[in-house]
């Protein structure tokens, strides 16, 4: 089991299931918040415009972990990028429900802090768990389908969560519980994976000072 793994190794792992948690409440929910009419806070897009904003997503994640996460991981460090694709993720998410049909480049923006979230965090994640199960002497098989099983479970429950969110929050229109509550929960369990991260990456470094 997983509590049987290295401390380093299991914190990765949870970080990566929250990670995924997150960002699949956000799938869930990001085409009913833009396919919502423009009077009532939505973007009015159609199925179309909303596979165009995904390709859109998908073009920008192939750059980053296709040709710039090399050299970005040579010069700022895998532990560094990680942080940041978890803050860029958070900030990305949590903006969307304040997004208007126009200017579709601001649209854009949104959509490519959340692909350059992705794309930070996704390789890099998995570069540190793949080191710190070799430096362990740990099975990498082992860690990899304990990481795809916490993983499996985010993708599960997060759909779930956010459906309930949504339907309970739908018809509010002031306070907490609003439309806006489920793209403020994901903010919020990025921010929990970006301070697990740094709680980690502080212990890390006073354990090598000590």
């Amino acid at each position: 089991g997983i509590k049987d793994l290295n401390p380093k190794i299991r914190i990765l792992i949870l970080i990566n299931a929250v990670f995924l948690l997150s960002f699949s409440m956000m799938q869930a929910t990001f085409i009913l918040f833009t396919g919502m009419e423009i009077g009532v806070g939505g973007l009015g897009y159609d199925e179309k415009m909303n596979g165009y904003l995904f390709a859109y997503v998908g073009l920008i994640g192939v750059i980053v972990q296709g040709g710039l996460i090399r050299p970005l991981s040579k010069k700022f460090g895998n532990k560094i990028l990680m942080f940041l694709g978890i803050i860029t993720m958070g900030f990305g998410l949590t903006w969307i429900p304040y997004l208007n049909p126009t200017p579709l480049i601001i649209v854009l923006l949104v959509m490519t802090l959340i692909a350059l979230g992705n794309g930070l965090f996704q390789p890099t994640q998995s570069t540190l768990l793949t080191m710190e199960a070799r430096n362990s002497s740990v099975d990498l098989g082992r860690v990899m389908g304990a990481q795809e099983g916490f993983g499996a479970l985010s993708r599960v429950i997060g759909p779930l969560i956010a459906a309930f969110v949504w339907e309970a929050t739908l018809d509010g229109v002031d306070g907490i519980w609003t439309y806006h509550t489920v793209f403020h929960l994901c903010g919020i369990l990025m921010l929990i994976a970006a301070l697990m991260q740094f709680n980690s990456n502080k212990k890390a470094s006073q354990n090598t000072n000590s």
